[in-house]
C-alpha cells in the first residue's frame, strides 16, 4: 500500500528540523573548539581543560586574601599595583628596565649594611638616624654659617687657616701644633710665681715685681746676692742674684723669684 503524501510531508519535515538541529549543534561545538583551542599545546600538567582551569586556580590561590584595596579580580589588582609603581620612564636610575633592575642598582650604590662604621647597622635609615642624632641640631652651631655642618666646618676651616703658614714644628694638624706648644710651656702649676692661671699673669706678675725693684730706697741699684737655696732663703726686697739658667730677685723679705734666660 503506497504512503500517503500527507505522511510523506510530514517525514520530510521531521527530517529537516533533525538535521537543522544537528547543524545548529556542530556549529556551536566548533565555535566551543575554536574558543577552547587545541589541549594538546596546554602547558599545565594538567592536559584537559578542566584539569588546566583547577591547575590555574590553585596556582592564584584565594583573591580575597590579596594585600591589594581591589580584590575584585587579578586584572584589577594588578591595575592597582601598577597604578603605585607608577612609569619606569620616570625613574632616576641610569636602568629603567624594570623595578627589580632599578632597585638592583640602587643596591649596589648602598654597598653591603655589615660595611657600615655606625653602630646600627639594621639599615640605611637606622643609619642615618644615628648620624643624625650625632650631628644634633643645626640651628644650635656656634657659628655664623649654621645653614648645615659642612657651611659650618668651611667656616672654622677658613678661621683656622693653612696649616702650612704654622711656624710650630708639627704642621700636621692644630691638635699636634698645640700640642708642641702645651709641651713647650709645661706644667703651669708648677710656675713659682703666686699667680698660676696662665703664663701671661705670670709674666705681667714678674713684670710687676721688676718695675717695683728698679730703684731701692737709697737711690742706687741693688747689687748681686749669692744665689738663694729656694724659693724662701733668707733675703731682703731688691736683692738679686743669678746663675746659668736664672736670675734670681727678692721682692719680699725670704721671697725669691726667679727668670730663665738665654743667649741671643
Amino acid at each position: 500500500m503506497p504512503i500517503p503524501v500527507s505522511v510523506k510531508l510530514i517525514e520530510e519535515d521531521r527530517f529537516i528540523n533533525w538535521y537543522t538541529k544537528i547543524n545548529a549543534n556542530v556549529d556551536a561545538f566548533n565555535d566551543l573548539s575554536d574558543d577552547v583551542g587545541d589541549v594538546e599545546t596546554l602547558t599545565t600538567v594538567g592536559q584537559s581543560v578542566v584539569a588546566a582551569i583547577n591547575e590555574h586556580d590553585v596556582e592564584i590561590g584565594d583573591i580575597s586574601t590579596l594585600t591589594t584595596t581591589t580584590k575584585v579580580n587579578l586584572v584589577s589588582a594588578t591595575n592597582e599595583l601598577d597604578a603605585r609603581v607608577g612609569e619606569l620612564v620616570d625613574l632616576t636610575t641610569a636602568t629603567k628596565v624594570t623595578i627589580v633592575a632599578a632597585v638592583n642598582e640602587l643596591d649596589t650604590r648602598s654597598g653591603e649594611l655589615v660595611d657600615l662604621t655606625t653602630t646600627d647597622k639594621t639599615n640605611l635609615v637606622a643609619a642615618i638616624n644615628e648620624l643624625q642624632s650625632e650631628l644634633g641640631v643645626i640651628a644650635d652651631l656656634d657659628t655664623d654659617t649654621i645653614v648645615s655642618a659642612v657651611d659650618s666646618i668651611n667656616e672654622l676651616d677658613a678661621r683656622a687657616g693653612e696649616l702650612a703658614s704654622l711656624t710650630t714644628t708639627s704642621k700636621t694638624n692644630l691638635v699636634a701644633a698645640i700640642n708642641e706648644h702645651d709641651t713647650e710651656i709645661g706644667d703651669i702649676s708648677a710656675l713659682t710665681t703666686t699667680d698660676k692661671n696662665s703664663v701671661v699673669s705670670a709674666i705681667n706678675e714678674l713684670d710687676t715685681d721688676l718695675d717695683n725693684l728698679t730703684t731701692l730706697a737709697n737711690g742706687k741699684m741693688a747689687t748681686w746676692e749669692a744665689v738663694p737655696s729656694s724659693a724662701t732663703a733668707t733675703g731682703s726686697a731688691g736683692q738679686l742674684a743669678y746663675d746659668a739658667s736664672y736670675i734670681y730677685i727678692c721682692t719680699a723679705t725670704n721671697t725669691w723669684r726667679r727668670i730663665a734666660h738665654a743667649t741671643w
